[in-house]
């Protein structure tokens, strides 16, 4: 399967995506270093087209530094709406910083969205129940899955995948610029190539 996304005329490698509850996404920091999933749902697996190598938080880390990379998030609802948002100099740090979030900003004239639901984890340790999880763990408290908390998140498209329609609360899959704590029915993260 391909994991390469064009968009008009620009390429983009996806590094996440949600489609379905085929894939738990509860996991350890091991697992997110080195990256999980199947066709449909995966945190940057590695395939038989691509090695190991180009999985999991390393291949983020490699692939964006090191001024960082255009990121772009599509999503749908439940109800068939799509939107999407843009993002300059998304930048993964080093596993010597916790594999730390860094980006310039929203790219509004690239998106649908004029909430910028990223802005709260920007310089944040990608956090998971077994990792980086001091004082008030939003890993444990929330969903138990992997991303960039900070109090605990105004998105995680890790968080658990819920089938059954639109659904509130922040343990689901979600990004509050799209629909407030309303879980999403498919969203992907991408990095221009």
């Amino acid at each position: 399967y391909n994991r390469l996304a064009i968009r008009g005329h620009r390429k983009f490698f996806v590094i996440q995506q949600r489609k379905s509850d085929s894939v738990d996404f509860v996991r350890g920091w091991t697992d997110y270093v080195n990256g999980f999933g199947n066709e449909d749902n995966f945190w940057t697996a590695h395939t038989d087209r691509l090695s190991i190598d180009t999985a999991g938080l390393r291949w983020i880390h490699a692939l964006t530094r090191p001024v960082g990379r255009t990121m772009r998030m599509e999503a749908v609802r439940f109800n068939g709406m799509s939107y999407h948002c843009e993002y300059s100099g998304f930048l993964v740090e080093g596993p010597d910083t916790g594999y730390a979030l860094q980006y310039g900003s929203l790219l509004l004239s690239s998106s649908n969205v004029s909430v910028d639901s990223l802005s709260a984890h920007r310089g944040m340790k990608f956090q998971t129940t077994d990792a980086n999880c001091n004082g008030y763990c939003c890993a444990k408290v929330r969903s138990g899955t992997g991303w960039w908390f900070n109090y605990c998140e105004t998105c995680n498209p890790n968080g658990i995948y819920y089938s059954g329609g639109e659904r509130n609360g922040t343990d689901y899959v979600h990004w509050d610029a799209v629909a407030f704590e309303m879980s999403l029915k498919e969203i992907r993260l991408m990095i221009e190539i």
